[in-house]
């Protein structure tokens, strides 16, 4: 692909951005001035999670659907680490039963939470059934945050 070819391309796919701005690494990486693009042929993938970790073969990974709330995830953990830290350090607290200094909320999906109450260290909450709405996950949420 010529590099003016490459560069609509790209423009096209930026308008189709949220942000609605094209890469301009990636132009710089297809025209050749830029890092490498490499074709990733995945045939095993290591996931960790909390103290949890496994291995999955190519085909159950690229199967997998990403989970449908994951954009609300990511602005819950956001909103949760700026806004409502002290009942998250609390909660971390009352789970773990140990004090926790600094206190983040590092994953959010349909089956639990990540905490990370210090560096190093996290805690896997599962929820007690995967919740299939937004409205559950936020609820879910709140339960956990408050005492």
């Amino acid at each position: 692909m010529n590099a003016a070819r490459a560069r609509g391309a790209g423009a096209r796919r930026g308008r189709r951005h949220p942000g609605g701005v094209p890469d301009e690494d990636l132009f710089a990486a297809v025209e050749g001035g830029g890092p490498a693009l490499l074709r990733v042929d995945v045939c095993h993938v290591i996931y960790l999670t909390g103290q949890e970790s496994g291995l999955l073969d190519a085909e159950s990974y690229l199967a997998s659907a990403p989970d449908p709330l994951l954009p609300l995830a990511e602005c819950m953990v956001r909103r949760v680490n700026e806004s409502h830290s002290r009942q998250l350090r609390e909660a971390a607290e009352r789970l773990t039963g140990e004090p926790a200094q600094e206190m983040w909320l590092w994953e959010l999906d349909r089956y639990g939470t990540t905490l990370r109450p210090g560096p190093g260290h996290l805690v896997r909450v599962p929820w007690p059934s995967p919740v299939a709405t937004p409205a559950a996950l936020e609820h879910t949420l709140a339960c956990l945050l408050s005492p």
